[in-house]
């Protein structure tokens, strides 16, 4: 430890504890580098990979990040995750909790293809475990025109901040909220993707057309007639959905809620009435069921008004034993108490 690692603010939040720093960096999945070229400084994003004392980058071979850290000038690294806001009730000390590292050091070229084939499988299994034996590795050309460092994680820190607020005493008396939102990075469930002739079914999130998806649930279902755009977006937000393409336009929707272990339940299934009568709907049931997201779940639920022969040809039955369940709308409250 040097003079660069000894922290000065706020040293109870600091620590250069190596378990601490290495997890910090195995659950991070972006660093930012910064170094000097002559005058100016940079500070660039990137991908890593930690490998016992030492961290793993790598880029194009004549990028200016590589080529200028393969000649040993001194450089940083950072890693930090956000978990949470902090939102006190005096402005001043609205903060966030969060868990960082910093490195300082020079970084070393690694020039044998097999270190760098052994560097880049490290920063592949980073990023997704298990990735780096189902795909094809990396050839001599590929390898020759990718650049890789290592540096070492000797001159480094760590700093946290958890917990709530921290109010005077007086701002504690003012009448608003105040406490911590959490914040955390989620894998959403990976991109499914299908087609049949000029159609096909995607949970590209990307592609999904709010304002079509809104027309259809808002003004044509019959079970969400008047339904907000803001609550589409939210729905959306919250679900994994489906979406039908074809005539270069979405063409139909369905939202599946799940906790992707143990149920699932089927709503807003809708086919634009100009492209009915075409199989769109028992193809999109077909796409969600074979969904990988969606396999091994102990039960599926739905409700329908007309579409039972729809849902008869993907396998769906009436409830089994419907004396076992049980339903609330908010529309209908529980009688309140006469007392």
């Amino acid at each position: 430890m040097t003079s660069l690692t000894t922290l000065q603010r706020r040293p109870d939040r600091g620590s250069h504890d190596r378990t601490l720093i290495h997890a910090i960096l195995d659950e991070g999945l972006v660093c930012h580098v910064g170094f000097s070229e002559g005058s100016q400084p940079f500070v660039i994003p990137t991908g890593y990979a930690r490998d016992g004392d030492r961290i793993y980058l790598h880029g194009a071979h004549a990028s200016r990040m590589m080529t200028t850290l393969a000649r040993g000038v001194p450089c940083c690294v950072t890693v930090t995750l956000l978990d949470g806001l902090v939102l006190a009730r005096a402005a001043k000390r609205h903060s966030m909790n969060y868990r960082s590292v910093v490195i300082f050091g020079s970084a070393h070229a690694i020039e044998s293809r097999d270190e760098k084939r052994r560097a880049l499988e490290r920063i592949v299994e980073h990023v997704v475990p298990g990735r780096y034996a189902q795909v094809r590795a990396p050839s001599d050309a590929e390898l020759d025109a990718t650049r890789v460092v290592e540096l070492s994680i000797t001159e480094a820190s760590a700093k946290t901040r958890t917990g709530p607020p921290v109010d005077s005493e007086n701002d504690s008396q003012i009448q608003c909220w105040a406490g911590v939102i959490p914040l955390r990075l989620r894998k959403d469930a990976p991109v499914f993707e299908e087609s049949r002739g000029e159609f096909c079914v995607s949970t590209d999130r990307a592609r999904f057309e709010i304002d079509a998806i809104h027309r259809w649930l808002s003004r044509e279902a019959y079970w969400s007639p008047g339904i907000t755009r803001e609550k589409i977006v939210r729905s959306v937000e919250q679900s994994l959905c489906f979406g039908v393409y074809g005539d270069a336009q979405q063409v139909g929707f369905a939202r599946v809620i799940t906790d992707h272990a143990s149920f699932a339940y089927l709503c807003d299934v809708f086919i634009d009435e100009r492209f009915r009568g075409r199989g769109l709907g028992h193809f999109l049931m077909q796409c969600i069921h074979r969904h990988p997201e969606l396999q091994g779940l102990r039960g599926w639920f739905l409700k329908t008004r007309d579409a039972h022969g729809l849902y008869a040809k993907s396998g769906w039955r009436p409830l089994r034993m419907p004396d076992r369940f049980l339903s609330f709308t908010p529309e209908e409250p529980p009688c309140s108490s006469t007392r």
